[in-house]
This record gives structure tokens, C-alpha cells and sequence, in this order.
């Protein structure tokens, strides 16, 4: 974890051929009888070969009831 507050996650693993590393923060918003949750930050796994993958995660609505 690199901050509690707010929080914020990163992260490096390596194995034979491969590097994958990324960061992560979430923004939220509220919305009386829903939450969005919008994660924040790219995601990388990268080959000995030099293919380089990235991506980000999906925005989330939670439904209160």
C-alpha cells in the first residue's frame, strides 16, 4: 500500500518472461440510493519479447435497496 488515505495500492511481480506492475486508486460518488465506485490507474504486463498488454478496471454502480 503506498497511502491509506486515500488509499492507494501498488504493485510489481516479475517471473521468467514476464513483468507485470500497476496502481490502483478508487473515486466514488454517492448517489442518494446508489454508490459508484470508479477505479483510477493502469495495469501492465509486459513479455521478455517486448508485447505489452494494459488495462483498466471497470466502472462499478452498486444499487441500494
Amino acid at each position: 500500500m503506498v497511502s491509506h488515505h486515500p488509499m492507494i495500492v501498488a504493485c510489481h511481480c516479475e517471473g521468467m518472461g514476464w513483468k507485470f506492475w500497476g496502481d490502483s486508486n478508487m473515486k466514488s460518488k454517492f448517489w442518494g440510493r446508489s454508490i459508484q465506485l470508479d477505479p483510477v490507474g493502469v495495469l501492465t504486463l509486459e513479455f521478455d519479447d517486448g508485447e505489452i498488454f494494459q488495462w483498466s478496471k471497470v466502472n462499478k454502480i452498486i444499487n441500494i435497496h
